[in-house]
């Protein structure tokens, strides 16, 4: 388990989808190109204001523009949020 110091959106920033998505086995890529999505990793953050807590990290392809692209649920309906077009995807 990883353990980010920080805040998880800076974390995620500095993924880069592409090199992910190549280290990917066969069967995620499978379940990617089916779901939409497929989970990454479960982290634990440490925030400076002294939050912690356990997060999820997807990889999704935006249904609606086809962007590949790296994000943690929101909000409290649990969706990703493509960057390109806003088009949301629920948990």
């Amino acid at each position: 388990m990883r353990v980010v110091y920080g805040y998880v959106s800076d974390y995620v920033r500095s993924l880069n989808p592409g090199d992910v998505y190549a280290r990917l086995g066969p069967f995620r890529k499978l379940l990617l190109r089916l779901l939409g999505v497929v989970r990454l990793e479960r982290v634990y953050v440490k925030t400076p204001s002294g939050t912690e807590d356990m997060v999820s990290i997807y990889l999704a392809r935006c249904p609606h523009c086809g962007n590949l692209y790296i994000d943690y649920p929101h909000g409290y309906s649990q969706f990703l949020e493509c960057p390109r077009c806003s088009t949301r995807i629920y948990l």
